[in-house]
């Protein structure tokens, strides 16, 4: 399947299974993957913000180039950011993801697996990383949140 350069923004694929489908450079903003099988897929230069992963299988996904960090969200009276909307991959599993150069600032990655994942030029600054693993993860200029 192949959907590259779609608009599927808000759409729900809750439980999709989406096993090496090509979705590059597509928006995505506030989708719904959760407990979606991504095992393989491709979704390179993708606008990921607000978009929820929770319990997904990203494993061998190839998220290079996205963008995952969140969106703010306009107050419909102010005009003003309201907050950010984060995107979430909570309980996902990435092994052996490619996620180089992905904007990860902000992302809930609460209890994420990213072992073997390449992880290199990934920003994770502001990112909730508790029990993330990554064991073998390729780093090379990876950017963490300070330790506290």
């Amino acid at each position: 399947m192949d959907l590259s350069g779609a608009d599927l923004s808000a759409v729900d694929f809750t439980e999709a299974n989406l096993k090496g489908a090509v979705l590059n450079q597509c928006s995505f903003r506030f989708a719904k993957f959760d407990n979606a099988q991504l095992f393989g897929a491709s979704m390179q230069t993708c606008d990921l913000r607000g978009v929820s992963f929770r319990g997904a299988n990203l494993s061998e996904i190839d998220l290079q180039h996205s963008q995952l960090n969140p969106i703010g969200i306009i107050g419909m009276k102010t005009g003003k950011k309201a907050r950010d909307w984060p995107s979430d991959l909570s309980g996902a599993t990435a092994i052996a993801a490619n996620l180089r150069s992905a904007d990860m600032r902000g992302v809930i990655l609460s209890n994420v697996s990213l072992d073997r994942a390449d992880l290199s030029f990934v920003d994770f600054t502001d990112a909730e990383i508790s029990g993330m693993t990554m064991n073998s993860a390729k780093t090379e200029r990876t950017k963490f949140p300070p330790l506290e």
